[in-house]
């Protein structure tokens, strides 16, 4: 691991060792227990992992958790973090807004809310996150996309947003059989 591009984000001193790094994150963080050399490296690598540290700082429950699977211990740690949902969702409102709030149809809405319910990255919102449980509607809505992090009953009405997955078939068009779109 090369440390000396870290050297501003933990103060003037270059960081000389992996163990020094690792001394540091522990101290910014408040962690309750050491940070492994694994943990380290999943910090350095994997940006979402990072954040979901960060999150967690004042959380001794949760950082130490984290801490202990940096792999995410079995669940997916690449999804995007709560201001990446936020901001993602504001952008999707203002393209929305654009339409005059128009929704697809209701058999467009059927077969994209299906093809979400038949899709193995159909998951639960996760109820430790701020975002989901201010975004939800008095709990009655918790299952999302585990690719973008959007609630599925909410993104399948929307004529300006596509499911991010790529068709199995075709690879041109989402799995909802839209053309795939950068958003």
């Amino acid at each position: 691991m090369t440390t000396e591009h870290l050297a501003p984000a933990f103060g003037d001193a270059p960081i000389a060792s992996d163990e020094e790094m690792r001394r540091r994150l522990h101290e910014f963080l408040g962690a309750p227990i050491p940070i492994s050399p694994e943990a380290m490296r999943a910090a350095l690598e994997n940006p979402a992992y990072a954040l979901r540290l960060m999150e967690a700082t004042g959380d001794a429950e949760q950082l130490t958790e984290l801490l202990r699977a940096p792999d995410g211990g079995g669940r997916e740690t690449s999804g995007p973090g709560d201001g990446e949902l936020l901001a993602h969702a504001a952008a999707a409102f203002a393209r929305w807004a654009k339409t005059g709030f128009a929704m697809v149809a209701r058999p467009v809405y059927q077969h994209r809310l299906a093809t979400c319910h038949a899709c193995n990255h159909l998951g639960d919102a996760p109820a430790e996150r701020l975002v989901y449980r201010l975004l939800s509607n008095a709990g009655k809505e918790h299952k999302i996309c585990t690719q973008c992090g959007c609630f599925v009953v909410r993104k399948a009405k929307l004529p300006t947003e596509n499911c991010p997955v790529a068709s199995s078939t075709n690879p041109q068009e989402s799995r909802w059989g839209e053309p795939m779109t950068q958003r």
